[in-house]
């Protein structure tokens, strides 16, 4: 069994970005993609409305294939609305937070309080860079505050925090955060560091697709050492267990 944590309706929701997802879904045995809709870096609520009907759009067409991750600006008046009815009218799944808002701060606190009441993950962008760092883009160091303030949180770190070896050491000794391995670039040695620092059972598997393709991300994990048990929790277990689907 294979779960992406971590995918996205492509720009535009058109019907053959949607089945290029998932004739790929299909060719690499992946049995559920978890998707949200996103455009620009701060969306309004009108913005939220409309990426969150096309995300819902997907999965109500795809249901086996496709989960809901909703996707939320925290600073907007109406978040905690649009969590309430994503969650329990449109059945998401996930909650996602891009970069409009650092997660350690007040408005970030209040959609962590959502999540643990509802029991849901939620999914943060979290990237280190050289350079282009956006504005509000939470790094490893802003994941790992939101973390100790509430330890009960579900936290997913996308993309390994950007950076493993500043990313990894910021959460290492938060244990309600895990990772997902969507990344545009990827190195050799950053899921066996990873593997080293965490262990198998914090690590899940993501590929950001539609714009890192499966094969990727595949070897990635299957070139990196592990053993079978060890890819069956990144490629599943972690995933079922942390969004209450069953045994894992």
């Amino acid at each position: 069994m294979l779960i992406d944590i971590h995918a996205h309706i492509p720009c535009g929701n058109t019907k053959e970005g949607i089945n290029t997802i998932i004739e790929a879904a299909q060719r690499y045995g992946i049995d559920r993609i978890y998707v949200s809709s996103l455009d620009g870096y701060f969306p309004d609520s009108e913005e939220i409305k409309v990426l969150n009907n096309k995300t819902l759009k997907a999965v109500k067409e795809n249901p086996k294939l496709f989960g809901g991750a909703l996707y939320v600006n925290p600073d907007n008046k109406d978040t905690k609305d649009v969590i309430k009815r994503g969650i329990l009218e449109d059945g998401m799944e996930l909650i996602k937070i891009w970069i409009s808002t650092y997660v350690d701060t007040a408005p970030a606190y209040e959609v962590a309080k959502m999540a643990i009441d509802f029991d849901i993950p939620v999914l943060i962008h979290a990237m280190h860079k050289a350079n282009g760092q956006v504005a509000h883009e939470n790094t490893a160091q802003n994941v790992a505050a939101l973390a100790g303030k509430y330890p009960e949180l579900k936290i997913i770190m996308a993309h390994m925090g950007g950076n493993v070896y500043n990313g990894i050491s910021a959460i290492e000794g938060h244990e309600n955060v895990f990772v997902d391995i969507s990344m545009s670039i990827v190195r050799d040695d950053d899921l066996p560091y990873c593997i080293k620092k965490l262990g198998a059972k914090r690590i899940l598997f993501g590929t950001d697709m539609p714009g890192v393709c499966y094969p990727m991300k595949i070897g990635q994990v299957e070139g990196a050492g592990l053993s079978a048990p060890q890819k069956e929790l990144i490629y599943h277990k972690n995933a079922l267990r942390l969004l209450k689907r069953g045994k894992a």
